[in-house]
């Protein structure tokens, strides 16, 4: 690959990400204003003579880091213990450290297999949107110590990560539909996707009427931005993410302080978008097409209504009863849309219902589908790389009953008292998928953190798309 990197001991910086300059094994002159943190088992201690009396007996087998300094020119050392016997993805996740200063990070005492995923980690927990902070701070070094020679593809992730957050951070005065077209297209002018762009003319010509009809209330304009990935001859996996770039829940509007953070309601499409641009750079042979419809859920005197009825694409009457349901209606007809590429799979990724958050919380996502085989590698992946999510049941014979509208095909909202409303959105979604195997990933919960956690931070976190990265890749 061209982007693949092979690291010398005396190797510079490999890529900027974010305001990050991340270093391996680099020989280090000014050691004296950075932080070393160490990945430590008690033989590594021991080569480091560090005083008895700074280690807590318990250290090692309750990860208790401690730290002393200075130590061999670093102004302070972090040692982050751990077990040997006991190591694993959730034990990392806890001893990661947060960088906001100079720091080298020694991983040799880690098996090798984890260091590519500490990587992840700290540049994962690092993050933070600080574009429009005046004393925000720049090009801060990480120098990661390692026995492992390439990390291109690990790099090239993190740095599709970083864009896919910071789409779903920045505010929506600044990323209205239109200019998250604008960004994609720059953003992927030197890489082998082509990019086709719906506007509203066109969504009207070919019948898109529930994305035109979620967007009418703001002035401005919907998009369906189609992104196609495919570098061999195959039928390719369809993505459709969920673009609702600000969301005030219409004419059911949101009540503070839930509106404040709904610029990040378009995380579903960020990280699709990241997605398709990680597998892209990283060369990985897999054909992928991602459907992003893009609106503004917005109030004025053509808004969309409680009781309207909206002809969607497929051609299915949809009885709209709750315009904060929003989500699922402009996807049904993304989701249409994707079935002409005849896919392997559809994925959908959105943040749905707040059901997900109050179901799993904000560290677990909801995935729906009766895709048994596949969800428990979903599942399988997330618990090696903590992304975790759970599976929840698509039953037809339970749940497409509660979809029923005496008055249409299909309603967009299940019963009025919120009886399973994350399968109930997954249902909804499955209807306009045809035959296609289906899963649908609601992000609701760990796309949006209301606080930082292990390796999430605050804010947009564009959950999803290291798992979906990781399913694609192995994907047979």
């Amino acid at each position: 690959s061209k982007n693949k990197v092979l690291l010398s001991k005396n190797a510079k910086v490999i890529m900027k990400i974010g305001k990050f300059e991340v270093l391996f094994n680099q020989k280090e002159k000014s050691k004296d204003k950075n932080v070393l943190y160490v990945f430590a088992n008690k033989e590594k201690v021991k080569k480091m003579k560090v005083p008895s009396k700074l280690i807590e007996k318990d250290a090692f087998e309750k990860n208790k880091p401690f730290s002393f300094g200075p130590y061999k020119g670093y102004k302070k050392v972090v040692v982050l213990p751990f077990d040997k016997r006991k190591i694993n993805s959730f034990v990392l996740s806890k001893l990661t450290p947060k960088i906001t200063e100079d720091s080298t990070i020694d991983l040799r005492a880690l098996p090798k297999e984890f260091h590519d995923l500490v990587v992840e980690f700290v540049l994962s927990k690092s993050y933070s949107f600080d574009k429009y902070k005046s004393d925000k701070k720049e090009n801060v070094k990480i120098n990661f110590l390692t026995r492992k020679k390439d990390f291109s593809e690990t790099l090239i992730k993190m740095e599709a990560l970083y864009f896919a957050r910071d789409l779903a951070n920045e505010p929506s005065n600044n990323l209205p539909p239109q200019k998250f077209v604008e960004i994609v297209k720059e953003k992927f002018k030197d890489l082998p996707v082509e990019i086709e762009v719906f506007d509203k003319e066109r969504l009207k010509k070919e019948n898109f009427n529930l994305i035109l009809a979620v967007g009418k209330g703001s002035s401005n304009p919907p998009y369906l931005l189609v992104l196609k990935y495919l570098p061999k001859e195959d039928k390719p996996i369809a993505l459709v993410g969920k673009g609702v770039c600000f969301d005030t829940g219409g004419y059911y509007v949101k009540p503070y302080p839930h509106m404040n953070e709904m610029h990040l309601d378009m995380s579903g499409a960020a990280v699709v978008t990241g997605l398709i641009y990680a597998l892209a750079k990283n060369n990985v042979k897999k054909n992928v097409v991602a459907v992003i419809p893009l609106v503004e859920n917005a109030i004025n005197g053509e808004a969309y209504k409680p009781g309207d009825i909206v002809k969607s694409r497929s051609g299915k009457f949809v009885e709209i009863k709750h315009t904060d349901a929003e989500g699922r209606l402009i996807l049904a007809d993304a989701i249409d849309y994707a079935t002409e590429f005849e896919p392997k799979e559809i994925i959908t990724v959105a943040t749905l219902t707040g059901a997900a958050l109050i179901a799993l919380s904000e560290e677990v996502a909801a995935l729906v589908t009766d895709l048994d085989k596949e969800a428990e590698k979903i599942k399988e992946l997330g618990l090696k790389i903590e992304e975790r999510v759970w599976q929840l049941p698509a039953w037809d014979e339970i749940y497409k009953e509660m979809l029923k509208s005496d008055v249409a095909d299909i309603a967009n909202l299940g019963s009025p008292d919120r009886q399973a409303g994350t399968i109930i959105g997954g249902m909804f979604l499955k209807e306009f998928a045809k035959d296609y195997p289906f899963l649908h990933l609601d992000i609701a919960g760990p796309a949006i953190k209301s606080k930082e956690s292990r390796i999430l931070p605050k804010g947009g976190t564009a959950f999803g798309l290291r798992l979906l990265y990781e399913y694609l890749k192995h994907k047979k």
